[in-house]
């Protein structure tokens, strides 16, 4: 129920989202270069940078539709794959007057590889699944400091839109008793935008006018797939760690 809904709203907002998307990019581009100027005048400015890199562990679940020849996954997972992340984040709030809650944004960048095996001893057939995935992403989290000072735990949440740059899949079905390729399938499409749902917490840790920051996020992004004939729904689920500088 979850990923046709996903799906459907995916679907409808593709022709208004690509646009607000860009202008994301070039927005975030424009207060970067301006606050530029400004993040050298404290740790309590109105933005501040912060520069990331660490790991990401994600899956990704199929649907419970039985979807053609990908019957063969429904309702299973992949592995837990482990993957490469960088981040540039940008940090919106005016502590100097009494603001708490900050707005969190900037770019994401995500490499993900899942893989599949399904063995129909049956049918003696063999499902090899593969899928690359390459994204962007703009998060548009809500950052909430656990602590009237600069610095120590806070908590955040919010979406993330993602765009693909990035996307190769393969399905191979192999003759199970002699090993031999029967058939290979490259027809997937990714969704050209999807909504990461995203929750997480952190930790900042104050050396003089900068931190060092310690950020947890997991998402949920139900929209892999494009919907339609022939292609499976699908869950990624991620968890990701990441450190480094807040200037």
């Amino acid at each position: 129920m979850i990923l046709r809904f996903a799906q459907s709203v995916t679907d409808l907002a593709k022709p208004f989202l690509m646009k607000p998307f860009l202008y994301l990019v070039f927005c975030f581009l424009f207060v970067a270069g301006r606050a530029s100027g400004q993040s050298d005048n404290s740790k309590n400015g109105h933005v501040q940078f912060t520069f990331v890199a660490g790991v990401q562990a994600s899956n990704m679940k199929f649907g419970e539709d039985d979807v053609g020849r990908y019957k063969f996954a429904v309702g299973e997972k992949t592995p837990w794959e482990l993957s490469f992340t960088t981040a540039i984040w940008v940090d919106i709030a005016d502590p100097t007057k009494g603001q708490r809650v900050h707005f969190k944004t900037g770019l994401t960048f995500y490499n993900n590889k899942f893989c599949y095996q399904e063995d129909f001893v049956a049918g003696n057939l063999r499902y090899d699944f593969n899928v690359e995935s390459v994204r962007l992403e703009v998060p548009l989290l809500i950052k909430i400091p656990l602590q009237a000072s600069s610095g120590g735990f806070y908590l955040q949440g919010g979406t993330g839109i993602n765009f693909h740059v990035k996307f190769e899949d393969n399905l191979s079905v192999y003759t199970l008793s002699s090993s031999t390729l029967s058939s290979e399938y490259t027809e997937l499409q990714p969704n050209p935008l999807a909504l990461n749902i995203l929750f997480g917490g952190g930790y900042e840790f104050e050396l003089g006018t900068q931190s060092l920051v310690a950020d947890f996020l997991y998402g949920i992004n139900p929209m892999l797939f494009k919907s339609g004939q022939g292609a499976p729904g699908t869950v990624q689920n991620s968890a990701t760690i990441v450190v480094g500088l807040k200037l």
